[in-house]
């Protein structure tokens, strides 16, 4: 028997996932109403629901989207450890099932990119070089690519090449259920994030609770990397391996071999390797007379092994450096949540100014405030905070570029799980984190330069009203790191 205190807890709980559940199966309704489907879905679709993609079907179906949006943020904040206790990995994985189940057959959210990871995995299947051949041929799959992709070659290496070209081997081409099976792909990435995050916490003095709360339950990894289908999960997965493996026996190896795989699933990756590297040496180098020269030689030899590794695949693979050719799509084609593309595209579409140098005038710009905010990482947080400087590194680059998609800050967000942050700022990123939630889904309504505002309002607001409450009041403590620990919402 249950006593009234737990039965009322239990239906709390129920209450929170029903109302988590109802959030993302409302966003997977979106592209149903509103993204590309082929004949093979649409016309059945259109005869059972002849609303559904109609003009006010569609404004219903973005407007349910973004309430669904604000319920999966709302659920996320009510599961956080410090209100519905610590100690309950079950509920934390069960929950994560529940909320992701309804992406899983849905089309790509808020997004076009699986089209064309099936229409680059096609090209391969027939023996063509997606590095040369343009992802527009007509394909089973080319009608669902973004227009401004249709002309350009694939950018990513080959790891994420053949995985794409094996999904749609699987699904026999099929022109739905391949791009659909594109989520295998950070289905592995949460498997792979699963198995070590709470080791990894336990390693960095991290509540392991809290760990999976950031990494994995948040909505905005489970709208973008699971129901976007982006293969910029499985990059931050095999990172978060990476500096597990570090500080295992070998670790300075075995990280460094996870590394190139993760540079050969999706570039960026590359940026965590220095960070990786540190993180492994450090400890056995740090009470050495010569220190720096040890540390320099074993960070040397890591980059060697990973960059070596990267580079054999590419080379063993047969199609090289391909996804470096200036036949690639450009950020400056698309507008993003970056005030940069905002400029950019202002200036390209509106004063017609060629696309060449403005992209190059962006590209400096974002270049040279991306090293300086890097820089400025690093002397905040070497050599000792190794995690927080990879996190800090890979969120420079995906925040400060000439474009900025919802998913970019994942890149090292998804590594704050096992980082030490001061409360002020944690409530901080869990505001920023329900903005660029709702704001992707904004998008089917409005340009990002009209949403990215909005939504930064209405984080800044829940930011005020959840100050001092949230977490509760902190516990006395006279050391500044005890107070992190205490305060820590990552």
């Amino acid at each position: 028997m249950f006593r009234p205190a737990s039965r009322t807890a239990a239906g709390r709980l129920i209450t929170i996932a029903a109302i988590g559940l109802l959030g993302t199966t409302l966003m997977s309704l979106l592209p149903f109403a509103v993204g590309f489907l082929p004949g093979i879905v649409e016309n059945p679709l259109s005869e059972t629901f002849p609303h559904l993609r109609s003009p006010s079907g569609r404004h219903i179906a973005r407007a349910l989207g973004v309430a669904g949006a604000i319920m999966l943020f709302w659920a996320w904040t009510a599961v956080h450890p410090s209100r519905v206790g610590r100690g309950r990995p079950r509920l934390q994985w069960g929950l994560l099932c529940l909320w992701g189940a309804p992406t899983l057959l849905a089309p790509p959210l808020q997004t076009a990119d699986p089209w064309a990871y099936a229409a680059q995995g096609w090209i391969l299947n027939q023996g063509r070089n997606p590095y040369d051949v343009p992802m527009g041929i007509p394909s089973p799959f080319s009608s669902g690519i973004f227009d401004s992709w249709l002309s350009t070659t694939t950018v990513y290496p080959p790891i994420s090449l053949y995985i794409q070209g094996i999904l749609v081997a699987i699904t026999q081409e099929h022109p739905y259920w391949s791009v659909v099976a594109m989520r295998a792909i950070p289905v592995l990435a949460f498997i792979i994030i699963a198995c070590v995050a709470r080791p990894l916490a336990r390693d960095m003095g991290i509540d392991p609770d809290v760990a999976v709360w950031i990494a994995l339950l948040n909505p905005l990894v489970i709208s973008q990397y699971l129901g976007g289908a982006h293969n910029d999960s499985l990059m931050s997965a095999l990172i978060v391996l990476a500096i597990w493996l570090a500080r295992r026996p070998g670790g300075l190896w075995w990280s460094a071999l996870a590394i190139g795989l993760a540079a050969g699933v999706k570039q960026p990756a590359v940026l965590a390797g220095l960070g990786v590297a540190l993180h492994a040496a450090w400890p056995r180098v740090q009470h050495l007379q010569r220190r720096w020269l040890g540390l320099t030689l074993r960070v040397a030899a890591a980059g060697a092994v990973g960059g070596g590794l990267f580079l054999a695949i590419s080379y063993a693979s047969d199609l090289g450096m391909g996804w470096a050719n200036d036949t690639g799509g450009s950020p400056t084609l698309v507008i993003s949540h970056t005030p940069v593309s905002w400029v950019s595209q202002l200036l390209i579409r509106g004063f017609g100014v060629p696309a060449e140098p403005v992209g190059a005038v962006g590209s400096v710009l974002t270049t040279i405030t991306t090293i300086a905010a890097i820089v400025w990482v690093g002397k905040r947080h070497l050599p000792e905070r190794t995690v927080a400087f990879t996190a800090g590194t890979l969120l420079a680059f995906g925040l400060l570029g000439a474009a900025l998609q919802p998913w970019y800050p994942l890149w090292g967000g998804i590594l704050l799980a096992w980082v030490h942050v001061r409360r002020e700022w944690g409530l901080i990123i869990i505001a920023a984190t329900g903005g660029l939630s709702v704001s992707a889904i904004l998008q089917e309504f409005w340009s990002p330069a009209v949403t990215v505002p909005l939504c930064a309002l209405a984080a800044a607001a829940w930011w005020w009203k959840s100050r001092g409450t949230f977490f509760g009041a902190p516990a006395p403590t006279s050391h500044p790191a005890d107070v992190a620990q205490a305060a820590r919402v990552e």
